[in-house]
């Protein structure tokens, strides 16, 4: 096996993992969506590896915002992946008029 190869295999693993758990997530935040009658106002525009892209609009950007930061995204690991993490998992929010 050469680097390359060994790289892009063990990278795989992590990215894996990254989506796994932003899967989860968007579970969870669909559900929160749903719940709290902004259904319609906030979309999934894009996902990859760890990170999800909404098109939300401008009325309930900063509750989707702090939705998306108040989640306990360890307690989600366990429920959803059986999973107990050492450490913190932490969600960084990021606003932007365009994408």
């Amino acid at each position: 096996i050469n680097d390359s190869t060994f790289l892009e295999a063990f990278n795989w693993l992590f990215q894996s993992a990254g989506h796994s758990i932003l899967k989860c997530m968007i579970i969870e935040w669909h559900k929160r969506i749903r719940d709290n009658d902004a259904w319609g106002r906030v979309k999934l525009a894009q996902e990859g590896h760890d990170s999800g892209i909404f098109d939300t609009h401008p009325s309930c950007v900063e509750d989707v915002s702090q939705m998306i930061k108040n989640t306990d995204l360890n307690r989600l690991i366990t429920e959803y992946l059986e999973v107990e993490m050492l450490v913190p998992m932490l969600i960084d929010v990021k606003i932007k008029e365009s994408w």
